[in-house]
């Protein structure tokens, strides 16, 4: 059984940034996050590591999908 997971949106506040720190790590989050994520949630051998915020916010919402299983 395959089952999808769709995220409208995710919402990450930086205190204390600077608005050129908080559109870089936008942008990262953009090109990296669902590669982190499906990493997360599969494990596939072989993926790619992602930046620690990006991985940092990958698990989170892995975490939140896998709570919302149980």
């Amino acid at each position: 059984m395959t089952e999808r997971v769709h995220v409208e949106r995710v919402q990450v506040r930086v205190r204390g940034g600077s608005p050129q720190a908080a559109r870089a790590l936008a942008a990262e989050l953009r090109s990296g996050l669902r590669p982190a994520l499906e990493a997360e949630i599969s494990r596939p051998a072989g993926a790619a590591p992602a930046s620690p915020p990006v991985t940092a916010v990958a698990r989170a919402v892995a975490d939140g999908i896998r709570r919302e299983q149980q």
